[in-house]
């Protein structure tokens, strides 16, 4: 008896009408075969169990096909889990089906387990005609029904099959494996930036922000999320959720504005959270998921956040008070996990973190140590636009103990390549002030790229000194805005 033992190209094809989700099987192959059942690396460390569901029990195994199944000729299925898995429930001999050449469905073959099953890794069928058939031959394929498993460690378990059989009097042997069970990231966390023009208005003294074309107290910083990356499984063979791994989560937004802004108010001034779809303002605030807030330098931190709130997206919102001047720079997002559910262990890591990056709309400097007008040592400042468009140059004055003194306009309309020299009686001038104690400083901001400045002092015995923000050498250190 010679018959080609060509295996079928598309055993799903062949055994689509046997179950109504053929691409959730198990398909093994001669090479090895990858389409695992996915379950949660977020798992307990110490699961013992995993149940299958649906289509993913279904494990199909290469047959040789036009082989003849009879009393006379004994074929074999056997298989056999791999990696620290075992089978938890005791297999039958309807767990297996083979289908038969010229069958319509997976059935014509019976199987009748011999040995193996619950607490085994490995099981054997024996095979015969179904019904009164005295013969039957094979066709591509056969499939296992696997309920669940016991496992041993989170690694991912492998199955392997074998079919022994008599060709022509010869003993065969046709074998396939593959991936059965594979542990992948259930649950991810995404931060989305705000990819919208967003910058902060130096026309309005770097104290608001401008959103396309309109001044603002509040702006957007981006949206964070914590929800499934497609389906994958708990032990019970349910689709992991959020809420059934995290209980509550803590958030740190961190970056230069989030400092500047905050007055100690939350409601005035700070960043705070919206649900998504919702207006950026304070009042907006979801007071009932965002923990609570504390400051610390350039972050703040919701503790207690609950995790329903970043299934659906959480809006993270900034605003000031309209008095403090913002700070530019990367605000960048952290989650943590100090209350995980069921003992999950999940992954909170990511790849991007950065939420929006806040920019000026024009460009800024600093002239250092500046005494009053009244002393003997005169203060000049040299302010350079070396850019190609005409601009106001704003600037504030700060005390040394970080308070600012006044603001105002240092030059209304400053052309390219021109220079506006100020000494401390046109500072005060422009700032509407008599004068000032001690040696504060003067943050200057232009409503054009390339502005530079020059902070000099003579003293009183004509000694002159430099006391210039420092060096630059890219536009971004210069504070020109990109």
């Amino acid at each position: 008896m010679k018959n080609n033992r060509i295996l079928a190209l598309s055993i799903i094809t062949l055994l689509g009408s046997a179950h109504g989700v053929a691409n959730a099987d198990v398909t093994l192959s001669a090479a090895g075969s990858s389409s695992p059942v996915k379950f949660a690396k977020e798992l307990p460390t110490a699961t013992t169990v995993l149940t299958l569901t649906g289509g993913d029990q279904k494990v199909i195994n290469t047959a040789p096909t036009g082989v003849k199944v009879s009393p006379t000729n004994n074929v074999y299925v056997k298989f056999n889990l791999l990696n620290g898995a075992k089978f938890k429930t005791d297999l039958t001999d309807a767990s297996l089906v083979c289908k038969s050449a010229g069958a319509s469905t997976i059935a014509g073959v019976a199987a009748t387990k011999t040995v193996g099953g619950a607490g085994q890794s490995f099981a054997t069928f024996q095979l015969a005609p179904a019904g009164t058939s005295k013969t039957a031959t094979l066709a591509s394929a056969c499939q296992l029904t696997v309920p669940d498993l016991t496992i041993s460690g989170l690694t991912d378990k492998s199955i392997s099959a074998t079919v022994e059989y008599n060709d022509a009097g010869a003993a065969k042997v046709l074998a396939s494996k593959g991936q059965f069970i594979t542990f992948t990231q259930a649950l991810a966390v995404t931060y989305t930036p705000k990819t919208d023009p967003l910058k902060i208005d130096v026309g309005q003294s770097s104290k608001k922000f401008i959103d396309g074309v309109a001044n603002k107290n509040t702006a957007l910083l981006g949206t964070i999320k914590y929800a499934a990356i497609g389906t994958v499984y708990n032990p019970a063979g349910a689709a992991l959720t959020p809420a059934s791994a995290l209980s509550t989560v803590k958030l740190t937004i961190t970056g230069p504005a989030v400092g500047s802004v905050h007055s100690g108010n939350a409601g005035t001034s700070g960043v705070f959270l919206v649900k998504n779809g919702t207006n950026c303002k304070a009042s907006n605030a979801d007071v009932t998921t965002k923990g609570t807030i504390s400051y610390s330098g350039t972050s703040v931190t919701f503790n207690g956040l609950g995790i329903t709130a970043l299934t659906n997206d959480v809006q993270v919102c900034i605003v000031n008070n309209g008095t403090n001047v913002i700070a530019d720079g990367q605000i960048t997002a952290n989650l943590s996990a100090p209350s995980v559910a069921n003992s999950m262990v999940p992954d909170l890591s990511s790849s991007r973190n950065a939420l929006a990056t806040l920019k000026k709309n024009g460009a800024a400097t600093k002239a250092l140590v500046l005494p009053d007008p009244g002393q003997t040592d005169k203060p000049f400042v040299r302010i350079y636009n070396i850019g190609s468009s005409t601009g106001r140059v704003l600037g504030t004055l700060y005390g040394v103990d970080g308070k600012a003194i006044a603001s105002g306009v240092l030059s209304a309309a400053l052309a390219p390549n021109a220079t506006a020299v100020l000494g401390a009686p046109e500072i005060a001038k422009a700032l509407g002030i008599a004068g000032w104690t001690g040696r504060p400083w003067l943050q200057i901001e232009a409503e054009f790229q390339g502005l530079r400045a020059q902070a000099l002092i003579r003293s009183s015995t004509g000694v002159l000194t430099e006391f210039s923000d420092g060096a630059c050498g890219t536009a971004a250190l210069c504070g020109d805005a990109q």
